[in-house]
């Protein structure tokens, strides 16, 4: 229990003076999601429009607009479908976050328990250095 204490402080540690650089990391894969995520809607719509041209014979400014209209469909049936269900999606939820902090919460008691008394101080005393070294930090 005291290794799993002070693997997440030094964990904690970590992410705080890393944090820039995580950020910056993070932020460069969101790019990169997004750019593939265009390129696949560009795809998608350069493919219909080509099969809208050549089987409903329409230029390209009618099939462009052909497209929008389609998305903005989709658009309002999506919103219309999350408006439906995001009672049962948030009792849901609800429902799965309560279960897995009490199952969290009768782990960590159940491990504590298990400690005996040196080592209970053990835990402690590592939370009250770790805390201190955190706070020490911070106020850098």
């Amino acid at each position: 229990m005291v290794m799993r204490v002070g693997s997440k402080f030094v964990v904690l540690f970590f992410i705080i003076l890393m944090f820039d650089t995580m950020l910056d990391w993070f932020l460069q894969l969101v790019d990169i999601v997004i750019e593939l995520f265009h390129l696949g809607i560009d795809f998608i719509e350069y493919s219909l429009e080509l099969l809208l041209e050549h089987f409903l014979h329409t230029d390209h400014y009618h099939s462009e607009i052909i497209i929008v209209n389609a998305a903005i469909i989709g658009f309002i049936f999506i919103i219309y479908l999350a408006y439906k269900n995001a009672p049962r999606l948030y009792v849901r939820m609800k429902n799965n976050f309560s279960t897995a902090y009490v199952t969290r919460k009768d782990y960590e008691l159940s491990c504590w328990h298990v400690l005996t008394l040196v080592r209970k101080i053990k835990v402690v005393v590592m939370y009250c250095f770790c805390i201190t070294c955190f706070l020490f930090l911070v106020t850098l």
